[in-house]
């Protein structure tokens, strides 16, 4: 289930991981990593937003919106 607490969570590991990456000297793959962190942190922060209007402070800044007919269509 999809708790405020437990997206919070990965949000916050998240936020850990690509800081992480983004602080190591510059490597072949670096960019491609942090794009995949950085889409796992706005599809997070979008679930945040849709079930909870929470809204992250955003390390990668960017915009997220869900599909029509998305996951949270009703």
């Amino acid at each position: 289930m999809l708790t405020e607490k437990n997206l919070s969570e990965c949000w916050d590991t998240l936020e850990i991981i690509w800081s992480g990456v983004s602080s190591l000297p510059s490597f072949d793959s670096q960019k491609k990593q942090l794009d995949h962190i950085n889409n796992a942190m706005s599809i997070v922060n979008g679930f945040l937003k849709k079930l909870y209007d929470v809204d992250k402070e955003w390390l990668p800044e960017g915009p997220f919106e869900f599909p029509e007919g998305g996951l949270l269509e009703s």
